[in-house]
């Protein structure tokens, strides 16, 4: 969050990035917080950066369609109507997105495959399909290029778990104290925060989780040490000044669900047969990437690992940009008509093992790697 993001680094450029969110309104703002600065612009049913654009989209348009019910068909096709109308009448910016909550909102609520979510996804895809239609009738389509991404996969869940409870249960106190262990869940996986970063009771903690049916993959942080059985978490990119002591992705599977789709998981929030994702599994992990344009190559389908990382230095490398700072993510040459072919790539799985009074715990966390870029494959545990 405190990196120069997309819309500040265009607009040393002189150039201009307008967001539309559809969804929450935290994911909408962080697009483009500072619209009255750099330029450009951040619109949500909410709020608008700058504040002064609500009012004249509420004055257009009228008031937003409420998200419910769903599929929240009413309120994409009002965000798809702001974007080709105010966007690209009043910006016409070097780079536009659109956000929209369906599929995921209805995924969440009846899972991947369900009546519901199908439907969801069909709201999407005509929704998208009106920008691609006002492309080709306005003659843009020929030097606009367009990336469609989704920042997730999903699994279906087996079971919730109250997790803040059973850790208290299980005999560490949420207090900062020593001994005290803070508990975040984040629906696939769980962020543990040990009182003083104490090694002891870290190690106490990952020995209880380790003995749970339902733990997955585990990593630790540098300011808790090394503990025996788990792996590091600058392995999957979470290690630094707020890096959780313990965090774990819970334990999943590649059943198939009742609507064909694989992957169950244990979660937090999600009542079993609905949709959820946050865990190492490869179901969540592997997600959609999808571009067309006069940048990119025609009929090509690349399985060289990339991810939602890589898009923003693509775009800057698209626009002839340069970054302001160092990135994590790389130009996705591969796709490019001026790319010169398949980047070195490469793909490792890395183990850990520990010897419990009950039983052995052996984890696998797999990450491949292109150039200095790593991706996480998935992570799960054994057993």
């Amino acid at each position: 969050l405190l990196v120069p993001n997309l819309a500040e680094t265009l607009s040393v450029s002189g150039k201009e990035y307008v967001a539309i969110g559809t969804g929450s309104s935290g994911n909408a703002f962080l697009h483009n917080p500072h619209a009255d600065i750099v330029g450009g612009a951040a619109i949500h049913p909410e709020f608008c950066q700058p504040p002064s654009l609500h009012s004249q989209i509420i004055d257009r348009y009228g008031d937003w369609p409420d998200s419910t019910p769903l599929p929240a068909e009413d309120r994409i096709v009002r965000g798809v109507d702001i974007l080709l109308g105010q966007v690209f009448e009043s910006f016409d910016p070097e780079v536009a997105l659109i956000w929209s909550l369906e599929p995921d909102t209805s995924h969440h609520e009846a899972g991947v495959g369900s009546d519901l979510g199908n439907r969801g996804l069909a709201v999407a895809d005509r929704q998208f399909g009106r920008v691609l239609e006002w492309l080709d009738k306005t003659g843009r389509a020929a030097n606009t290029d367009v990336i469609v991404a989704s920042d997730h996969g999903y699994s279906t869940a087996s079971a919730v778990l109250d997790i803040e409870s059973l850790v208290v249960e299980a005999g560490f106190p949420a207090t900062s104290e020593k001994g005290g262990v803070m508990v975040a869940p984040n629906g696939g996986s769980v962020r543990f925060y040990v009182a003083d970063h104490d090694f002891s009771t870290a190690d106490r903690l990952a020995c209880w989780l380790m003995d749970q049916p339902w733990c997955g993959s585990m990593v630790s942080s540098d300011a808790v040490g090394y503990l025996n059985g788990l792996l590091p978490a600058s392995l999957v990119g979470i290690e630094g000044k707020r890096a959780p002591d313990i965090s774990m992705s819970f334990k999943w599977n590649s059943r198939l669900n009742p609507g064909g789709y694989p992957g169950y998981m244990y979660n937090t929030g999600k009542e079993p047969g609905q949709g959820n994702h946050g865990s190492m599994s490869r179901h969540e992990q592997r997600c959609s990437l999808v571009v067309k344009g006069p940048s990119f190559k025609k009929g090509v389908a690349s399985e060289v690992a990339s991810g939602n990382v890589d898009i923003m230095p693509t775009i800057l490398h698209l626009l002839q940009v340069e970054p302001l700072e160092s990135m994590d993510g790389r130009v996705l040459d591969e796709a490019l008509m001026t790319g010169l072919g398949t980047p070195k790539h490469s793909t490792e799985s890395h183990l850990a093992e520990r010897i419990l009074d009950k039983g052995i715990y052996r984890q696998s966390i797999t990450v491949s790697q292109v150039g200095s870029t790593r991706y996480v494959d998935e992570g799960n545990s054994t057993g």
